[in-house]
């Protein structure tokens, strides 16, 4: 299946590539140090600085609710066990609870141990903070939070905003009796929500439709409006090219070459023979359709835009290497110098842009037009809906409810175009969109339907008291948030973080370096402050009865794995979410089924299998926590023996999700 480009062009959130990433976090946490020093500086009044403190986030499983709108079963009948992780190093009788929300990708230890801004919140107030996995995304550990026997679409009508939403209102309502010790019943314990992208969604969505629950929500680059037609993404990924190169001198050349392609390509249209010809010289004659084409050629950098040119790399570091960026390979004029060289004609850029994919192409794992691991990128339907075949999940949601097509800018349409044509392929469109999500299996007719999802949740008109709206203003997704005005401005905060990507301020304070961007978090911090000499208005409702002894059990399997530094889904928090996850997991598996008749060496293949037998021996490594009530040690027995029974939950760990960790 053309699972790459189908992916980038669908999913909103991504895990990045871990060796080239856990070097920024260590470089980052130094760099917090010094900034963290600076920060006190700046600090006045009661916005003391938020001090490093070692956490470990304590694992457990919630008794939760299969289907809350109705009487669908799961594989043990109404209820599941949902994860969940608990700090409360920094608790003070008394103090918040954060709520950390975690969305399209399972929810990992470092989403609450590592130094970002929840964590800094909860040391700054004295609060808990608890983060609740989202329903069926810990999939990709052997099949955590997923209330079904299989991901069949019948399965996955439990795979829904709103359920999701009513899982986090069933969470809080239980918790105080789960955890009594921390006397949250009484009246003035007050839950703020945060989450990053679609979890920063969920946060809005939550309090708004529960405002009894919940006191305050953040909602980091959340894209609350649901449209099909959103060519504001690769509208933005040029204007952000333009500003991470420094110039708009490669994205004009760049354009130009993309120009050049479209236009042969309609050219050829009629003319089978010569189209198939052209199509060989990108390497790519096998792809069918011209909506998979394009998008493989032309959409594989726009997460440099939406994160940074770190979480896009177009040769990975590997072996202590250095890797390139996409913006090194496509901007930085050495490896392709006819996109930054304005004299370049338009046929030495079309030969440029097929060098490009061909170049790309060949990292992973192809050899030439002929080879057969080329039909694996044309897109068909999803056979395996085991549990532990999972890469879709995110984008069965964005097919039915949010649609989110991030499609060429049209070059007819006044006020699209930066340049003289569009970053993406004019055959990356709406229809292409909707065909995929048919195509794959995912949606009947691949239209989702953004109506009755704005509907229900009042796209951006959401005026519900005390929610902080955040986004960066080059991050693509904040055109389908509140970026310039709050719904209600006496009673909520607005924020645009100039230069800023994709959840930024989810990273925390200790990771900025310029006085701008520190002072963006002294306003965000001052926004926490306000709410926290704010009184409580609607008290946290007790649960009227007390939940069953196995309606929380502690995780006694912590797995010991690498913590990096990087918050930006979920938490932010997942943030780092699904999209180059999937993308490399595919991409592993087409090497891994043409192995066998080839003879060829294929370097990044061997790196991947050795990552994954790392990844194994690391999770063989389980380190065994202590229970304090012998109750819940045989409730996690039980449940460990139900799942050895049912034989769907012992699937080894996805190769990608230890990859991107």
């Amino acid at each position: 299946m053309q699972w790459f480009n189908v992916i980038l062009l669908l999913t909103s959130a991504v895990f990045v590539h871990a060796q080239l990433f856990h070097q920024l976090s260590h470089q980052k946490e130094q760099e917090s140090k010094v900034n963290l020093q600076q920060l006190s500086q700046r600090r006045k009044g009661n916005q003391k600085a938020v001090l490093k403190k070692y956490t470990t986030a304590k694992s457990y499983l919630f008794n939760q609710t299969v289907d809350h709108f109705g009487r669908q079963q799961g594989v043990n009948g109404s209820w599941f066990y949902q994860h969940f992780y608990l700090v409360d190093d920094f608790y003070k009788t008394g103090g918040p609870v954060f709520l950390v929300i975690g969305a399209e990708a399972e929810l990992k230890e470092s989403d609450l141990e590592s130094d970002n801004l929840p964590k800094q919140l909860a040391e700054l107030h004295g609060g808990i903070l608890v983060g609740l996995e989202h329903r069926f995304y810990g999939a990709t550990r052997n099949g955590r939070s997923v209330p079904t026997v299989d991901l069949s679409n019948e399965s996955l009508q439990l795979l829904t905003s709103d359920q999701a939403i009513e899982d986090l209102a069933k969470f809080i309502r239980s918790f105080p009796t789960l955890f009594p010790q921390y006397n949250l019943s009484a009246a003035g314990t007050k839950w703020i929500s945060i989450g990053g992208s679609y979890a920063g969604s969920l946060s809005a969505w939550l309090i708004q439709k529960h405002p009894d629950l919940v006191f305050a929500a953040h909602a980091s680059s959340a894209p609350v409006l649901a449209e099909s037609n959103f060519w504001r993404y690769s509208y933005t990924v040029e204007k952000g090219m333009n500003y991470f190169s420094g110039s708009d001198r490669c994205m004009q050349g760049w354009t130009r070459a993309v120009k050049a392609m479209d236009q042969t390509i309609m050219k050829l249209k009629s003319n089978a023979t010569a189209l198939q010809s052209f199509k060989s010289k990108f390497w790519l004659s096998r792809v069918k359709n011209l909506g998979d084409f394009g998008s493989i050629v032309t959409t594989l950098f726009p997460l440099t835009v939406q994160y940074s040119s770190f979480a896009n790399m177009f040769i990975p570091s590997t072996l202590g290497l250095k890797g390139v960026t996409f913006l090194e390979a496509v901007c930085g004029g050495v490896y392709f110098p006819a996109f930054t060289n304005p004299n370049a004609t338009n046929v030495e850029l079309l030969v440029t842009l097929q060098n490009y994919t061909i170049a790309y192409l060949s990292m992973n794992g192809v050899t030439g037009d002929s080879d057969p691991l080329v039909d694996s990128w044309n897109t068909f339907e999803i056979a395996d809906r085991n549990i532990q075949n999972n890469w879709y999940l995110w984008l069965h949601q964005v097919c039915n409810e949010f649609a989110y097509g991030m499609i060429a800018q049209s070059v007819t349409e006044p006020g699209q175009l930066i340049s003289s044509w569009s970053v993406y392929s004019q055959f990356v469109t709406l229809e292409y969109y909707e065909w995929t999500c048919e195509a794959l299996g995912l949606s009947p007719t691949g239209v989702a339907d953004t109506v009755s999802t704005n509907r229900k949740y009042n796209g951006l008109n959401i005026t519900t008291p005390r929610i902080l709206w955040v986004n960066g203003d080059i991050d693509p997704w904040h055109w389908l948030s509140n970026f310039e005005s709050a719904p209600n401005p006496q009673s909520q905060a607005v924020i645009l973080f100039e230069n800023a990507t994709h959840c930024n301020d989810l990273w925390g304070s200790g990771y900025q370096t310029t006085n701008y961007s520190l002072s963006v978090f002294d306003r965000i911090l001052k926004v926490y402050s306000g709410w926290m000499q704010m009184p409580v208005s609607s008290p946290t409702t007790a649960v009227t009865s007390a939940p069953q002894l196995d309606e929380v059990v502690e995780n006694t399997k912590n797995t010991s794995s690498l913590k990096i530094a990087l918050i930006a889904s979920g938490v932010g928090v997942t943030l780092l979410a699904a999209c180059l996850s999937v993308v490399w997991m595919k991409i592993s598996k087409r090497r891994k089924n043409y192995s066998k008749n080839r003879t060829r060496v294929d370097p990044i293949g061997n790196m991947i299998e050795k990552a994954v037998e790392r990844s194994q021996q690391m999770e063989s490594q389980q380190i065994e926590s202590k229970i304090d009530v012998q109750v819940l040690e045989e409730q996690r027995e039980e449940f460990e023996k139900s799942e050895s029974k049912s034989g769907l939950r012992s699937n080894p760990i996805s190769v990608m999700s230890y990859w991107f960790e």
